[in-house]
């Protein structure tokens, strides 16, 4: 699901399941003869609940966004999680699919020798097979499940249940009549990134599986080129982003045959047409077909710098600027390695003003329109040694824009802002959000268990700011001071922080300072935190290359004591269904959501209150809503009766 109304944009991926079950049991002839379509026996009654949400949210104030990194996984009624894996995910029928899971609880202990339900599902949603299942020591089980020859094509299902029913987890698994990839693709750009003008070679390579290269065979190419975001890790604060380039989507096609070692070579030249258009990344799917004409096909990237130097405006947390004050931005010129350059850029001030005019439009039908009209009021060039500092005072209120052109682009770096004041202007022209945002920034990108972490916090206002550590609940809070617009904190992070912890901020405005239509900001940061130790290495000792019709002996280093499950997949089959190896670690251990719900309600207790300037004269004393006192009495009944006639 995903949705917006007015700045806020949000997504959700929700499944869960709530509803009644029954345990399976076996159905006599009668029952079956009754009901053909009943596959479980009645009374059996069961339930189970089960929810997982992934959310995201965007919030747009003015031209800030603000992207809410709250999602990931949700842990379920039972506070255990679920690992399903095997040795591939692709079968046919009359074939058996092998499998095992592993179950952790909420401290990712094992939970001991427990009972778990599988269920086995068909594509058209009905029961293939359940059956009960005790884990281990180590709170792992396996199981297999026989595909019959007859079985219908599609995609299956495994649920792994709890005793009480609660749904912990599921995976996919496909039966379909296949036949394994004979060949292997590989290709190849020598370049590790493209520029306008040049050429670039793609070199192409297929080889039978385990046996001579695939000669003679016919392969197509397709090229894609598409627009990419330009960002610099350093200067993550900094904006990079082209406002007025057009989206657009190339792509081109060859076709060729395969020489006698399995080898191809095309060429592609990047159009000159492309300078200064920003960042582009071109795609390049390579597809090979074998004898029987079944494609194989490999995908490669590389982005392609259309200019040597990317400018960037800085975002320094407001939208709204007093009136005669001068205004401080800071620029940015780094390279494609984000590293900091010396270059010239040419910078505009705009003012965008609204005319209203009358205009007729069908038959005798006139109406009024607000036109837009762009004033330039500064253009000039300006030298930038890495960062450079351009100050701009706005003398009348209203909506302006800055933008910072490469010398000889088009394309620009745009940042809009509102500019008003007491004299001559008035706050109800514009319309003002009450919330702004918190830049929380951390001194690393991932933590290990004991280490301390350093928050940087730079908010727009200075105030009394509530900081609390959260996941499924809040567990510390304390309050900062913020002066000059930043605080710092250190965390020290603990055991209950993995896999990601939450700090976030909000920031109260003291009720005296009136210079910025803000009353209270928000900040949320995902903090990952890993414990080295929790990882078990293994480590596969085996041949590179063996003939077929032999016995191979294979070593597994591990930790001791460890359970171990070993497969031997034919490359040809994982290719088909692009097989990924299972990592438990990373599953047990993925991000997981914020379920702490914030909500204030100061930006509704306290509405600013102004004075205005001018008296009333002529028909103004007709205006008699100023008259009316803004902070309302009217949840006080007065007593006040009347009998009437």
């Amino acid at each position: 699901l995903s949705g917006e109304a007015d700045h806020f944009k949000w997504h959700a991926r929700l499944s869960g399941e709530d509803q009644g079950s029954r345990f399976a049991g076996s159905l006599n002839f009668a029952q079956f003869n009754a009901d053909p379509r009943q596959t479980q026996t009645p009374n059996d009654n069961g339930n189970y609940k089960e929810t997982r949400l992934t959310t995201g949210a965007e919030y747009h104030l003015g031209n800030w966004l603000f992207g809410l990194d709250v999602g990931g996984k949700v842990m379920n009624a039972n506070a255990t999680d679920a690992f399903i894996y095997a040795e591939r995910d692709i079968y046919r029928p009359g074939e058996k699919v092998n499998f095992a899971v592993i179950l952790r609880d909420k401290k990712w202990k094992s939970p001991g020798e427990i009972p778990v339900k599988m269920v086995f599902l068909m594509p058209n949603g009905k029961e293939l097979k359940s059956f009960r299942k005790t884990l281990n020591d180590q709170g792992a089980a396996e199981g297999s499940v026989d595909i019959s020859s007859a079985a219908i094509t599609g995609s299956y299902s495994l649920e792994i249940y709890s005793a009480n029913d609660v749904l912990l987890s599921s995976k996919n698994f496909m039966i379909e009549e296949f036949v394994p990839d004979r060949i292997k693709v590989e290709t190849n750009i020598r370049q590790n990134f493209l520029r306008p003008g040049e050429i670039s070679i793609l070199e192409l390579t297929a080889t039978n599986f385990f046996g001579p290269p695939a000669a003679n065979r016919n392969y197509e190419l397709e090229i894609q080129v598409k627009q990419k975001q330009f960002n610099a890790k350093k200067y993550s604060d900094y904006d990079f982003s082209l406002a007025n380039q057009n989206s657009f989507f190339d792509k081109t096609v060859k076709e060729g045959t395969t020489d006698e070692n399995g080898k191809a070579s095309d060429e592609f030249t990047v159009p000159a047409m492309y300078a200064n258009s920003g960042l582009l990344q071109a795609s390049f799917y390579a597809t090979v077909f074998d004898e029987t004409g079944r494609p194989v096909s490999k995908h490669l990237t590389r982005d392609i710098y259309t200019q040597h130097v990317f400018l960037g405006l800085k975002d320094d947390g407001y939208y709204y600027y007093a009136l005669n004050q001068p205004v401080k931005f800071q620029l940015l010129g780094v390279n494609k390695d984000a590293a900091p350059v010396i270059t010239t850029g040419r910078i505009q001030v705009i003012k965008n003003e609204y005319r209203t005019v009358l205009t007729k439009s069908g038959g005798n039908n006139f109406r009024y329109e607000s036109q837009q009209e762009t004033k330039i009021l500064s253009d000039q060039s300006i030298n930038i040694n890495g960062t450079a500092p351009f100050s701009f005072v706005p003398r009348t209120p209203g909506d302006y824009e800055l933008r910072l052109y490469v010398p000889g682009a088009n394309a620009y770096v745009s940042k809009k802002f509102y500019s008003y004041g007491s004299w001559g202007s008035d706050n109800s022209n514009f319309e003002v959000n009450t919330e702004g945002n918190i830049d929380i920034e951390m001194d690393k990108e991932i933590y290990q268990n004991g280490e301390k972490a350093s928050i940087l916090f730079k908010t727009p206002f200075s105030g009394r700011m509530l900081v609390t550590i959260e996941n499924d609940g809040v567990l510390t809070y304390k309050y900062i001071d913020v002066s000059q617009r930043t605080a710092t904190m250190d965390l020290p992070l603990i055991a209950d922080h993995l896999p990601n912890v939450y700090v976030t901020a909000t920031l109260f405005k003291p009720h005296q300072i009136s210079d910025i239509p803000l009353t209270v900001a928000h900040g949320f940061k995902s903090i990952a935190v890993e414990e080295k130790k929790r990882k078990l290495n293994v480590e596969i000792i085996a041949p590179e290359a063996v003939r077929s019709n032999t016995h191979q002996k294979i070593k597994v280093k591990a930790a001791p004591g460890s359970y171990i499950s070993l497969a031997a997949v034919d490359n040809g089959v994982l290719q088909v269904s692009d097989f990924k190896t299972p990592d438990p670690y990373n599953y047990f251990y993925q991000k997981r959501a914020l379920q702490v719900y914030a909500f204030d309600m100061y930006p509704f207790l306290f509405p600013e209150l102004r004075t205005r300037l001018s008296s009333t004269g002529g028909d103004g004393g007709l205006n008699l809503d100023k008259r009316v006192n803004p902070m309302q009495a009217k949840r006080f009944k007065i007593m006040s009766y009347w009998s009437g006639l």
